[in-house]
């Protein structure tokens, strides 16, 4: 995913690009972190806010191969989960 920021007077052009594919697929996402580590293998840590309701969580050992997108449809799902029972 990118995103762009155009130039204007008081700056230049900024592209960013991420790895998370919660950010702009799932409403109130804040972000947080994609990562891999031996213990915890592929891993996605997650904030989403709903009103005034902010939700935090973790989804380890997602395979790959998989799906490319399974930390976050994983994520997706609990976030949906927590915010109907809170």
């Amino acid at each position: 995913m990118r995103y762009r920021l155009a130039a204007t007077a008081g700056h230049h052009h900024y592209l960013w690009r991420t790895t998370n594919g919660l950010l702009g697929s799932y409403r109130g996402t804040l972000g947080i972190k994609t990562g891999n580590t031996n213990a915890a293998g592929n891993c996605f840590l997650f904030e989403a806010r709903h009103g005034r309701r902010t939700l935090i969580g973790v989804v380890r050992h997602v395979n790959p191969t998989s799906s490319p997108t399974a930390l976050f449809t994983a994520a997706k799902r609990l976030l949906t989960w927590g915010f109907h029972r809170i």
